[in-house]
């Protein structure tokens, strides 16, 4: 019956598929291919979601029909996002093997009836970090599906019992990166033949900053600062703390007797209060600093980017500024120190490589702020090419074709893995993470 339909496909019109249609002898049902992405949150705003709402926009225009499961607290910005809210699941929060095989069974089940609502040919499901994978690799198994891992994390995190089941998908090359330097931080000690080690971009087309309304307009005028200082990105990220000492010992040095603005464009998935709380403690004894918090906002307008003097951030957020023409200070993920000024000293944006020189935040403010070193770089044209993303499938294309997968279940975890199972098991998962666990830690 299906070399039938496979037939009948070859000999239909393209627009034909992937919707049933009758006539008087014959029911056709044609069949589709199946996109199933597992992704942390789709809440709010930030690079993954940029790139999630991309790739979904690319791979129906392929054909593709495209499920998204997650384990999101709120809603997404974008309304197409919002459409998987059926796909919400809390247990996305950890990791597979932190659930006993009778809550796993259960799982899977209700994501394979989301997915028998479709006829498909074929399916991919794709993973965006290694926790998440336990589970990308379940399902896979259970549907047949190819299953590969595409860590979007910038700090990508795995416990030592895990390696064996990476290698297994590193050798079936269904393991890929946002930059090669993260798979070091999986297998520090293993010498990996270069061709099999793959990076993918987090391609995304909309425009993250963009020219519309600044509301602050009016709120920056009125604290007529010397200088604005803007650190770009979502509350959580390491460098927003990170950073805050040698922010605040270049003020002490430097700045007593001027007025700054720091400007936190970004917020966090819970509202980030104490984040938020720590930050503005931090700089509570120096009278000649303001702080303002942006919250979410999507987009950035251009016109609040314009006020600031210098920027602190990362990957594509870092990209997007410096395309503007600002200065851009950004950040190694592994150290929350400065990797060089973008577009001037270096073009890294994520790690560090032996082009670049160590060197002090202090050192690079002072440079930009006071000593005038630098030119600011040229504006650009931000390479928003949505077509690259076609790079994604013809990664999965070469990857092996024999049928096979991991057995989660059969790695020897820790005590302290059967422990928090047992635990969960007993209280369940809400006891569990009331304990202080965070999200977007566990996650990676």
């Amino acid at each position: 019956m299906l070399w039938f339909l496979k037939t009948l496909r070859g000999k239909l019109p393209k627009e034909a598929f992937p919707i049933v249609r009758q006539n008087w002898m014959l029911t056709y049902v044609y069949l589709m291919k199946l996109y199933v992405i597992i992704s942390g949150s789709l809440a709010q705003i930030g690079g993954a979601q940029l790139h999630i709402k991309s790739k979904k926009e690319y791979l129906e225009k392929h054909g593709y029909h495209v499920i998204i499961f997650h384990s999101s607290i709120g809603k997404s910005v974008f309304d197409c996002l919002n459409e998987y809210e059926n796909c919400n699941l809390k247990e996305f929060a950890l990791p597979a093997f932190y659930f006993t095989k009778k809550c796993c069974n259960r799982i899977l089940s209700y994501m394979q009836k989301i997915t028998s609502n479709y006829k498909y040919e074929n399916c991919i499901i794709e993973s965006h970090s290694i926790a998440l994978s336990t589970w990308g690799e379940l399902f896979a198994k259970r549907i047949g599906a190819k299953h590969f891992i595409f860590n979007i994390t910038e700090l990508p995190y795995s416990i030592p019992c895990l390696r064996s089941y990476l290698l297994f998908k590193f050798n079936r090359k269904e393991l890929a990166f946002i930059k090669k330097e993260a798979i070091y931080t999986i297998f520090p000690n293993i010498v990996l033949p270069e061709n099999h080690i793959v990076n993918l971009c987090a391609y995304n087309v909309d425009k993250s900053i963009d020219d519309v309304k600044n509301p602050f307009e009016d709120v920056l005028s009125n604290m007529q600062s010397k200088y604005i200082i803007g650190i770009v990105g979502r509350l959580e990220k390491p460098y927003v703390l990170g950073t805050l000492n040698q922010i605040r010992r270049f003020i002490l040095d430097y700045l007593k007797e001027q007025k700054i603005t720091l400007v936190y464009v970004g917020g966090e998935t819970d509202g980030g209060e104490q984040i938020k709380m720590k930050i503005t403690d931090y700089f509570a004894s120096l009278p000649n600093v303001n702080i303002l918090f942006t919250g979410f906002i999507y987009p950035i307008p251009s016109g609040l980017v314009e006020k600031f003097d210098v920027c602190i951030a990362n990957a594509g957020t870092a990209r997007r500024l410096r395309a503007l023409g600002r200065f851009v200070i950004s950040i190694d993920a592994h150290d929350n120190e400065p990797i060089g000024l973008l577009g001037v000293t270096t073009n890294n944006t994520l790690y560090r490589d032996s082009s670049d020189s160590a060197v002090q935040l202090i050192t690079l403010l002072k440079d930009v702020l006071l000593e005038h070193v630098y030119t600011a770089p040229q504006k650009i044209v931000y390479d928003s090419d949505i077509s690259k993303i076609r790079e994604h499938l013809d990664f999965v294309a070469a990857s092996s074709k024999l049928v096979t997968y991991y057995d989660i279940f059969d790695i020897n975890y820790p005590m302290i893995v059967r422990l928090k199972r047992y635990f969960i098991s007993l209280f369940g998962l809400e006891c569990y993470m009331k304990l202080g666990y965070k999200r977007h830690c566990i996650s990676k």
